[in-house]
């Protein structure tokens, strides 16, 4: 049987959570990568393949590297062009067009016509901690369209507002903050892991708000 990369041969594959991918099959997928080979279970004949991968995560994969649970060569080999997407609660203008966008997805998939979200569901789906990011987002949308009869409302999200993983509003706290981290990174020489670590916070998260800072 024709596999998911032969498929793809010549064309672009994409690996959704490669942070899952187990030890023994991310040898497999560095084969691949680094030899353009593979071969279908139950035959010794190697086949050669073409393929351009895109990989997502929602784990830090440097430290998974570090904890011995990816490997590091394929790591190095996946990026070459990383793309960091900050999570959903750091992009809230994000968040109503895409509902939107998953309301008229879902409205097609179920032959229902909801016409939008009231005022209040609005401000739910604003207010709310997103933990769970796009994929949370669609599924809320997905059983608010099921429970919906003509717009969403707030009662169909289901939904309970959460403390932000944001940052602090302007004022003493915000220059609270921005002072806390410019010492730290001076203290470090600017190593952005060792002041990450001191500050408790992830690497990624740091990044953000040194970019948010100017720092």
């Amino acid at each position: 049987q024709i596999g998911r990369f032969e498929l793809a041969d010549d064309g672009t594959i994409f690996l959704e959570e490669i942070g899952e991918l187990p030890l023994e099959l991310q040898g497999k997928l560095l084969r691949i990568i680094r030899d353009g080979e593979l071969e279908r279970l139950g035959s010794p004949r190697t086949i050669r393949v073409d393929v351009r991968i895109i990989a997502s995560s929602s784990r830090d994969l440097e430290r998974e590297v570090r904890c011995g649970r990816f490997r590091e060569d394929l790591f190095y080999r996946l990026n070459v062009f990383p793309i960091e997407l900050p999570p959903l609660a750091q992009r809230r203008e994000a968040i109503l067009p895409l509902a939107e966008y998953f309301r008229e997805k879902f409205s097609a998939a179920f032959g229902k016509r909801v016409t939008g979200f009231s005022e209040e569901a609005g401000s739910a789906l604003r207010d709310y901690g997103w933990p769970g990011n796009v994929r949370e987002l669609q599924n809320v949308i997905e059983r608010a369209v099921i429970l919906s009869g003509g717009s969403v409302e707030a009662e169909h999200l289901n939904l309970e507002p959460l403390a932000l993983p944001s940052s602090p509003p302007g004022g003493i706290l915000r220059e609270t903050e921005r002072e806390a981290i410019r010492n730290v990174l001076s203290d470090v020489g600017g190593n952005r892991k060792n002041a990450a670590r001191i500050l408790g916070i992830s690497l990624r998260t740091l990044q953000y708000r040194i970019k948010e800072y100017g720092l």
